[in-house]
């Protein structure tokens, strides 16, 4: 049997209350084992490397990078200098989940392409959805 929690979504208090039953239950060890687990030391100067990367004068504004080119810049630092592929590629797809890079691994075309610079994408895909916007919504009125 389920533990409904009655919210009135137009009362600030219940919402506050539903927020709290949630956080309690995404920290329940037993319910997610996976809360406490802790990211290998590896993870978080891969992270600082990479934005180190992505903040360098040599760094194209579209933030653009081949995996390779990134995995050889990667390993001249010499705290990560026996940095492989494999492990570069499951640190890129955690970087990618909490959105510090943007990497397509599953699309053919774009699985050797990091973007570092994931605004910038953002904002191309903006622009390019805006186009002409205010001209095809003043043509339909």
């Amino acid at each position: 049997i389920l533990n409904l929690v009655p919210v009135n979504c137009t009362d600030r208090r219940d919402i506050k209350k539903l927020e709290a039953v949630i956080l309690e239950h995404v920290r329940n060890e037993e319910l997610f084992p996976e809360v406490v687990r802790v990211l290998p030391p590896v993870y978080r100067q891969v992270e600082a490397a990479i934005v180190d990367v992505a903040q360098s004068e040599e760094m194209a504004d579209h933030g653009m990078m081949d995996l390779q080119y990134l995995l050889s810049k990667l390993s001249h630092r010499e705290h990560l200098a026996n940095l492989g592929r494999e492990l570069l590629q499951d640190i890129l797809r955690y970087l990618h989940r909490i959105g510090l890079v943007i990497w397509y691994e599953e699309i053919e075309h774009l699985e050797n392409t990091v973007f570092l610079q994931p605004t910038f994408l953002i904002t191309m895909f903006k622009l390019l959805v805006r186009y002409r916007l205010v001209q095809q919504l003043e043509s339909i009125s």
